[in-house]
């Protein structure tokens, strides 16, 4: 678990316990209540945010690696006038 999981966690449990106690029953329950709705809510997206996290790592070396490559090709390839290309299309 993140320190923020742990956080929301804790939180919720101490709320939750400050609710039973009837203390603060009408501060407790509530509080408790919303940080454990978060604290589920980070365990349950924590896989799916890491995995996006990754492949937009991917996607930015496969970026880079390409960005790399792009002025050999370019180099390469020949520069048509543009008065010569429509010359020939028409």
């Amino acid at each position: 678990m993140t320190k923020i999981t742990k956080f929301l966690l804790a939180i919720s449990l101490i709320a939750f316990g400050l609710g039973f106690t009837h203390i603060l029953w009408g501060f407790g329950m509530p509080v408790g209540a919303i940080c454990f709705g978060l604290f589920m809510i980070f365990r349950i997206l924590g896989k799916e945010a890491a995995k996006y996290d990754e492949e937009q790592r991917l996607r930015v070396a496969e970026a880079m690696r390409v960005s790399m490559e792009a002025p050999r090709t370019a180099a390469a390839t020949p520069i048509v006038p543009l008065s010569a290309a429509v010359a020939s299309s028409r």
